[in-house]
């Protein structure tokens, strides 16, 4: 696979020496006590460097991360940041039902659920298309041409890619913040730069509230948050800068999570955006080679290596109370001790195994259910039927 195309003008052991390093001090990791990357880490290690299309991190960095909302200051010189995020917490009134206690408690939901995404803005949106499609045209005449698989001729430091106009998509916005609480969002946003004199502090704050898909301002007449562009700050300090590509994909699969699981309350906007981001996301992923070379057994339906065979029943037989057979029983078992499986594949063969295939009940619904099988019993024979207590 064609080096990142971030790095690929670095010589390759030093990039190699890069992605091997230790983590940074802003990475999840604790870079203390795993000085040294493992041995079994350095393939992967190693895949993230050459990542083509900046899949899985948005940077030529390995410990970059794309999107960070907290960031815990870890280091022991590190007090005046410790000072600052009890300061900022409470400066304004804790409170449990504040701002400040809801995205403390749902920042897992904004990081791993898609409450929000960002999706390039439409004039933004159309000129990377026209690109990625462009440089599918002169990749195929290039191979068609000479027979070989070239690099892609496609600069993604140079407009359209580099510095697009970014919008909102709010996809859950019972989940952004509590009802009626606004996000504060900065206006006047100053930066500390290398040689150059500190800036007069002018830190200004505007509230908005979630208004179906969109931030929409909690003054009147409520104007929609506009496009924005994000200030590239990593530059100065000689980390490397996002990927807008890796932004686009990550706002694709949020997208298409949404629609797998919520269409029926897509807006027409979203449905739109998701729409438009297909084509971009598939020219995006041509070429790109799962590290693994491996698909989940469960969902491709083929035996793994090492998994013992079993004989195709003649008759297709009864599913038991997990919703599983005995034979598929029997082959996740197997799964979940095949050690020439990754331990995902195990973990997941072994909760399969042990808790079916079942959705877990909801006491609710079944209650309802009873209460409305009874009073269907009691309108038969007269009664007034049960009235569930509404205090």
């Amino acid at each position: 696979m064609p080096p990142n195309p971030h790095i690929r003008a670095g010589p390759a052991d030093d990039v190699l020496a890069r992605a091997l390093a230790p983590p940074s001090e802003t990475a999840e990791t604790d870079s203390e006590l795993s000085p040294e990357v493992p041995a079994l880490k350095e393939l992967q290690q190693k895949f993230l460097v050459c990542d083509q299309r900046s899949f899985l991190t948005g940077s030529a960095s390995a410990d970059l991360q794309a999107a960070h909302i907290i960031n815990a200051a870890r280091k022991p010189n590190h007090q005046v940041r410790k000072m600052e995020v009890p300061t900022a917490s409470t400066s304004g009134g804790f409170l449990l039902d504040g701002p400040s206690n809801a995205i403390l408690c749902l920042h897992l939901q904004w990081n791993t659920y898609g409450t929000f995404c960002f999706v390039p803005a439409e004039p933004d949106a159309k000129a990377i298309l026209d690109a990625l499609r462009q440089s599918d045209r002169d990749w195929k005449k290039h191979y068609e041409a000479t027979h070989d698989f070239p690099v892609r001729p496609l600069d993604i430091t140079a407009p359209p890619f580099d510095n697009p106009h970014w919008d909102v998509i709010i996809l859950h916005p019972h989940a952004l913040l509590p009802d009626g609480q606004p996000i504060l969002i900065s206006q006047t946003r100053t930066f500390y730069l290398p040689g150059q004199p500190v800036p007069e502090p002018g830190l200004s704050w505007k509230g908005w509230i979630p208004s179906v898909d969109r931030l929409c301002s909690m003054s009147e007449p409520h104007e929609p948050f506009p496009p924005f562009t994000a200030q590239d700050v990593r530059k100065h300090f000689g980390h490397p800068s996002v990927s807008s590509l890796a932004m686009i994909i990550n706002a694709h699969w949020k997208l298409d999570h949404f629609m797998g699981e919520h269409a029926g309350s897509a807006t027409p906007r979203v449905k739109n955006r998701r729409s438009r981001g297909q084509p971009a996301t598939a020219s995006l992923g041509a070429g790109h080679v799962d590290p693994s070379g491996e698909t989940s057994a469960l969902s491709s339906g083929s035996r793994p290596s090492g998994a013992p065979e079993f004989e195709t029943p003649e008759a297709p037989e009864d599913e038991d109370e997990d919703g599983l057979t005995n034979t598929e029983f029997r082959l996740l078992s197997a799964q979940a001790r095949d050690l020439a499986l990754d331990s995902r594949q195990r973990a997941n063969a072994a909760m399969i195994m042990l808790f079916g295939t079942h959705q877990p009940t909801n006491p609710y619904v079944e209650r309802t259910q009873a209460i409305d099988a009874f009073n269907n019993m009691s309108g038969e024979s007269g009664s007034g039927g049960y009235h569930p207590d509404q205090s």
